[in-house]
C-alpha cells in the first residue's frame, strides 16, 4: 500500500510542476501580453510615441523639400499627441476584438487643415503646381502615417487579430481558472495521500515547486540566449525596442517567480526532510 502511495505521489509530484509552470507563465502572460493597459503604459515607457512621431516627421521632409516646400514645419502639420491618440486607439480597437483600422480621411483632412494653418501664418501662397504638389505629398504623407501608427501594410494580417482577441478575452479568463485551481486541486491531493505523514506530502509539494522555479529560471536563460534581443528587429526600431522592453520584463517577471519558487520549494523540502530524519 505504501508502494501505491508513494508511486502515486511521485507522478502528481511530476504533473504538479507542468501544471505550476503553466499557471506561472499564463499568469504573467495575461498580466502582459493580454493586459491593455500594460501594453498602452509600455508605450510611455519606451517613449514610442515620440520615436514614431520624430521618425514620420524625418520622412515627410523628405517629400516636402521635393515638392519644394522645405519651409513647412511638418510638426506643426502632424503633432506628437495626434500620434499618440492614433496609437493608443489602435491598441484599443485590437484588445476590444474590433476591426484595426486607422481613417485616412480623416488624417488627411486633419493634416490638410493644420497644412493650410501653416501656410496662413507663414503667409506662403501657393501656384497651382505647387497645390498640386502638395494635394499628392498629402496622399503620400496619409499613407505613410498610416503604416507608422497602424501598420497598414500589414493589413492583410492585421484583419485577423481581432477575431483572435475576441476569441482570447471570451476564453482566457475561464483556462486561468482552470489552470489556477488545478495545482491547488492536486497539492491538496498530494497531502491526503500522505495524510498520515503530513510533512512528507509536504516535502513532495516542495519537490514540485522547487523544479518548477529552476524550469523557471531554464526558461528564461534559454529565451534569452535563443532570442539575442540586443539584435531583434522588428518592424521599425521604436517597434523593435518597444517589444524589446516587454519581452525583458516578462523574463525578469519569470525569474523572480523561478526565485522564489526555489527558496519556497527548499523550505519546503527542510521541513519535510527535518521531520522525516526525526522518524
Amino acid at each position: 500500500m505504501k508502494f501505491i502511495i508513494k508511486t502515486i505521489s511521485y507522478i502528481f509530484t511530476f504533473v504538479l510542476v507542468l501544471l505550476i509552470i503553466a499557471a506561472i507563465l499564463l499568469g504573467i502572460v495575461t498580466k502582459t501580453v493580454f493586459n491593455k493597459d500594460y501594453i498602452i503604459s509600455k508605450l510611455d515607457e519606451t517613449n514610442y510615441y515620440e520615436r514614431v512621431h520624430n521618425t514620420f516627421v524625418t520622412e515627410v521632409e523628405d517629400y516636402l523639400e521635393q515638392s519644394g516646400l522645405e519651409e513647412i514645419e511638418i510638426g506643426n502639420i502632424l503633432t506628437e499627441e495626434q500620434v499618440k491618440k492614433d496609437v493608443q486607439n489602435f491598441f484599443t480597437q485590437l484588445y476590444n476584438g474590433k476591426t484595426v483600422t486607422i481613417n485616412k480621411e480623416d488624417v488627411k483632412q486633419q493634416l490638410e487643415t493644420n497644412l493650410n494653418k501653416e501656410l496662413k501664418e507663414k503667409k506662403i501662397t501657393l501656384t497651382s503646381i505647387e497645390q498640386r504638389a502638395i494635394d499628392r505629398v498629402l496622399d503620400t504623407i496619409t499613407d505613410a502615417y498610416a503604416t507608422e501608427v497602424s501598420y497598414d501594410t500589414y493589413s492583410q494580417y492585421l484583419e485577423y487579430l481581432p477575431k483572435i482577441m475576441s476569441i482570447i478575452n471570451k476564453y482566457l479568463p475561464i483556462i486561468n481558472t482552470i489552470i489556477y485551481v488545478l495545482p491547488v486541486a492536486l497539492i491538496i491531493l498530494i497531502l491526503l495521500f500522505n495524510i498520515k505523514q503530513f510533512r512528507i506530502g509536504l516535502k513532495y509539494i516542495g519537490i514540485s515547486i522547487l523544479s518548477s522555479g529552476i524550469l523557471m529560471i531554464g526558461i528564461k536563460l534559454f529565451t534569452s540566449i535563443k532570442m539575442n534581443l540586443n539584435n531583434l528587429y522588428i518592424l521599425s526600431r521604436a517597434t523593435s525596442d518597444y517589444i524589446i522592453s516587454i519581452i525583458s520584463d516578462i523574463l525578469n517577471k519569470i525569474t523572480t517567480v523561478g526565485i522564489i519558487g526555489i527558496i519556497v520549494g527548499i523550505l519546503a523540502i527542510i521541513i519535510g526532510a527535518t521531520y522525516i530524519e526525526k522518524n
